[in-house]
Formats: structure tokens, C-alpha cells, sequence
């Protein structure tokens, strides 16, 4: 975000690559490891790292937060998020992750929203929410999520992906802010154009 992290671990057409010296761990070490490892030695892609993919689950909430308030737009992130620990294998920290930021942009949106129940308070909404949820992206990813995710994986092997697709990158900083950044703010604005396209038909619900 997502960037949502939870994109980290939900693709589920990477098979793990284990080397044949190192023991299966039905825990989240080696899970998490393995999750990471083909990903990066996939890369590079054309605009992003093999481990990053779109994640178009926050529309729901986005909906909820037009319709019911931007609090049940948190509350609806919260849900999903919940709902989904069962068949986590990131330690739940992609879920807290996507938790925030999620809640960051349809708080922001439905907030915006209440205060102009129009199509366009709803456009409006969207597309600062969209780049609240982007900019908060950068300081969660920083300083939350990747360090501990370092401890499953080195961080010179995640810039090494990130540096496939665009050598000059060196730091984490970097990284974030040239790819996850502009990323996740993609992912924001296409939730956005979604909901502009069906908002007419879902004006008399959102007027209730």
C-alpha cells in the first residue's frame, strides 16, 4: 500500500526456493525469508521489484467512508485486516502496515467527504487521501517495517532488487521514496478513478 506492505508476501505465485542445507521452519523466520529470496532474484521488472504487486482491497473502505463516515471507513481497515491474520505470513506487520495507511486515506477521504457530499467532494477526497496515504507511506515503511523485516532478510539483498531496476538508488530512503512512494499513490488514484466511474450508481446509497 499499499506502499501498502502487505504486497511483500501476498504473491502467491512465488514458490520459495530453499536450499537443500537449510531445514524446513514452519515459523515466520524462514518463512518470511523464503517469501523474499525468489522475489528478489526475479528482479529486475520493468517499473517495480518482483515482490510488489497492486492491491485494490481499500476500495470497500473508501465506500464505507463515504456512505457511513470516515470512522467506519477505519473501522471497515481494521476488519480486513483482522479478518486476514488467520493466513498471514508476515508476522502481521504487513497487516499493521496496511492497517495504517489504509486508514490514513479513507479518513482523510471520507473526512473531506462529509464536508462536500457531491461527486466532486468525492473526487476531491480520493485524491488527497490518495496522497496522504503516500506520503505516510514513507515514514511507516522507514522506520517500522523494514527494520523488522531485516530480521528475515538483509537489507543489502532488498535495495539489490530495487537497484536492478535502477542502479543509482543505494539507500532504503531511496528506495521508498523512488519507487514505493510514486507506487502507492498509483494504487491510491486507481481507487480513485473505480470509485469516480461507479459513483453515480452509488449515489443514492452514499445519500442516505
Amino acid at each position: 500500500m499499499y506502499l501498502i506492505v502487505e504486497v511483500l508476501f501476498y504473491d502467491k505465485s512465488i514458490k520459495p526456493l530453499r536450499p537443500a542445507s537449510v531445514p524446513q521452519d514452519h515459523g515466520n523466520g524462514l518463512a518470511l525469508r523464503d517469501r523474499l529470496h525468489p522475489a528478489v532474484h526475479r528482479a529486475p521488472r520493468l517499473f517495480m521489484p518482483g515482490f510488489i504487486k497492486f492491491d485494490f482491497s481499500d476500495l470497500p473502505a473508501l465506500l464505507a467512508a463515504f456512505s457511513l463516515g470516515p470512522v467506519y471507513g477505519v473501522v471497515t481497515e481494521l476488519i480486513k485486516n483482522l479478518v486476514h491474520l488467520p493466513v498471514s505470513n508476515s508476522a502481521m506487520i504487513g497487516e499493521l502496515s496496511n492497517f495504517i495507511l489504509g486508514a490514513a486515506f479513507v479518513f482523510t477521504a471520507g473526512l473531506i467527504y462529509k464536508k462536500d457530499r457531491t461527486r466532486k467532494g468525492a473526487l476531491l477526497g480520493s485524491i488527497i487521501g490518495a496522497a496522504v496515504m503516500a506520503v505516510v507511506s514513507l515514514p511507516i515503511n522507514y522506520y517500522i517495517v523494514y527494520p523488522i523485516y531485516e530480521n528475515f532478510m538483509p537489507l543489502e539483498n532488498i535495495i539489490g532488487a530495487y537497484q536492478a531496476i535502477l542502479p543509482r538508488v543505494k539507500t532504503l530512503w531511496q528506495c521508498l521514496l523512488v519507487f514505493n512512494v510514486p507506487f502507492t499513490l498509483l494504487k491510491g488514484l486507481v481507487d480513485v478513478l473505480i470509485t469516480f466511474l461507479i459513483y453515480k450508481k452509488l449515489s443514492p446509497i452514499l445519500h442516505k
